[in-house]
């Protein structure tokens, strides 16, 4: 009478494939789906907030506009040890700058 569907989809949010383990472990972890949000959000908070630091610390150094964007990238992405050898150049290039004085 009727053709069966080939393929039967499911909802796309159920469908979760690889990250249904990862899922499965934050919940094990944190134990609702209310606080995976809020940690994803904090993290989310701050490495943008690293990166913004990043930018201006690169501005302050000089290191010219696509530097200074490369920068907050990079530390948006890798968050604290991007910013941490940011920080490093910058208290080497003060200390260079008040061996010369």
């Amino acid at each position: 009478v009727g053709v069966p569907p080939v393929i039967a989809r499911a909802h796309p949010a159920s469908d979760l494939g690889v990250r249904e383990p990862i899922r499965g472990l934050g919940l094990a972890i944190f134990r609702s789906q209310l606080a995976l949000k809020v940690l994803l959000l904090s993290a989310w908070a701050a490495h943008l907030l690293e990166a913004c630091v990043a930018f201006v610390k690169a501005r302050k150094l000089k290191a010219g506009t696509l530097n200074e964007l490369s920068w907050f990238a990079g530390a948006f992405v890798l968050g604290f040890p991007c910013l941490r050898f940011l920080l490093a150049l910058e208290s080497a290039s003060a200390a260079g700058a008040k061996k010369y004085r």
